[in-house]
């Protein structure tokens, strides 16, 4: 898994469920 991806999918574990609702 390359840095970008991992950034992205730690930046949305990160959010708020409101957001993706």
């Amino acid at each position: 898994m390359s840095e970008t991806t991992l950034f992205t999918v730690t930046a949305i574990e990160r959010m708020p469920n409101e957001k993706y609702n």
